[in-house]
């Protein structure tokens, strides 16, 4: 013969119960914990039954959907059957109403600030990125386009120029500033009877002056070309190269 509970001891796991569901909820309510995880009916039941009105719901958990269940003593089985034939006989919307007076409850999910801040700042840091280097990428792409076309301005002007003092009847020399020559016009080459053969880099403009002229040169027209940009005045011109 089974033994039946003593009265105290249900009491007390009642009480023990109660206290189990109801402190938790409180101390979130009074700030003295921050959450509280429960079922939808149980933390439904505590907000109305204890007025514990500054408690929401704030999100579903991880673990998964909470079956409702009732439990009745083995040795109790026409509750059973009764609470069965009970529930068997309610209707959808009977089922309803249970549902909506009981475990319909608004979510209200606070939004993280923070780490929405966090992402924007984030997003702005990257945007900044982008914008600086799409800018200047395409300060760079506009400065290489203006090189090009300056460079193919210079090719289209030292090829008009080349093709006038090829043409020109005039003698036409070009030197850097050490004397080495890199343009001598077919004009100039006929005058001083320089064999086309003959490579024009590997002459020297002082070659084509007397020695006198040549001291003049190094010592009042280069220095004028180095120091005004110009120097204008006559100089005798002799084929003396070697």
């Amino acid at each position: 013969m089974k033994k039946k509970l003593p009265l105290y001891r249900t009491f007390f796991v009642s009480i023990l119960v109660v206290l189990l569901l109801v402190l938790p909820s409180q101390a979130v309510a009074t700030t003295k914990a921050d959450t509280y995880v429960s079922n939808l009916a149980v933390a439904t039941w505590l907000i109305c039954e204890h007025g514990l009105n500054n408690l929401k719901i704030a999100a579903p958990t991880l673990f998964g959907p909470h079956e409702q269940a009732m439990g009745v003593r083995r040795d109790w089985p026409k509750l059973t059957s009764t609470l069965s034939k009970g529930f068997a006989a309610l209707g959808p919307e009977e089922h309803s109403a249970i549902k909506n007076r009981r475990l319909t409850v608004q979510y209200e999910q606070k939004i993280a600030y923070s780490l929405f801040w966090k992402s924007a700042l984030l997003f702005l840091v990257i945007l900044t990125i982008v914008l600086y280097w799409n800018r200047r990428l395409a300060r760079q792409i506009s400065a290489q386009i203006a090189a090009e076309q300056a460079h193919k301005e210079d090719s289209q002007n030292l090829a008009i120029f080349k093709e006038l003092t090829d043409s020109s009847g005039q003698g036409i020399v070009m030197a850097t500033l050490d004397a080495s020559i890199t343009y001598m016009n077919p004009a100039l080459r006929e005058m001083l009877s320089i064999d086309s053969s003959i490579d024009q880099f590997e002459m020297n403009i002082l070659n084509f002056y007397p020695h006198e002229f040549q001291v003049k040169m190094t010592k009042e027209v280069m220095p004028s070309v180095m120091e005004q940009g110009t120097w204008t005045g006559e100089l005798e011109l002799v084929y003396q190269h070697v």
